[in-house]
């Protein structure tokens, strides 16, 4: 999905007083406590595969991301969110000229239902346009609803269907 910044106009609130935004170097422990939190109960079949409800697997699996971006010229940024000092939310993201993009972004399950996701990229993608990025871009597996619905709502819109496949009949390798 994509989200042109060009033709998108921001109201003037930004994250209310009650969430912390917090910028945070590379892939540290609470970007992994709280996007393996939000993904073990994620209905993305990306996270199921990946397994990335297991603190462990999603370390690699971020460290991997944030190597393959950083490989495709992307600056990697990561942020968190509290709300009354608990840890509620991250992100992953890239930049690379005038392209941003959102690799990875979870609400733990406990803060989901309070907008806390739709402030947090509202914030991001007002914070991306005063920068001068023109486009944000980021995956979801089509059938993940509640974030398709979210990201639409926040002025995305879908540029094409990809599929997930896993081969699992390892029998048939030659």
């Amino acid at each position: 999905m994509n989200c042109q910044l060009t033709k998108k106009n921001f109201d003037s609130s930004s994250l209310e007083n009650d969430l912390i935004f917090e910028e945070v170097q590379g892939i540290s422990e609470e970007i992994i406590e709280v996007i393996s939190t939000a993904y073990a109960v994620s209905n993305d079949k990306l996270h199921i595969i990946e397994n990335l409800g297991n603190p462990e697997m999603t370390r690699k699996f971020l460290m991997k991301v944030e190597d393959s971006f950083i490989e495709a010229g992307f600056t990697v940024e990561s942020s968190i969110i509290r709300k009354n000092g608990k840890l509620c939310a991250g992100m992953v993201s890239g930049i690379r000229g005038k392209r941003g993009m959102i690799m990875e972004v979870g609400v733990n399950p406990e803060f989901r239902g309070q907008k806390i996701g739709q402030r947090f990229i509202g914030n991001y993608l007002k914070q991306m346009k005063s920068q001068g990025v023109e486009e944000v871009v980021l995956g979801v597996d089509k059938d993940n609803t509640p974030a398709v619905k979210l990201y639409q709502k926040l002025g995305f819109k879908k540029t094409w269907l990809g599929s997930i496949m896993l081969f699992e009949n390892k029998d048939k390798l030659l």
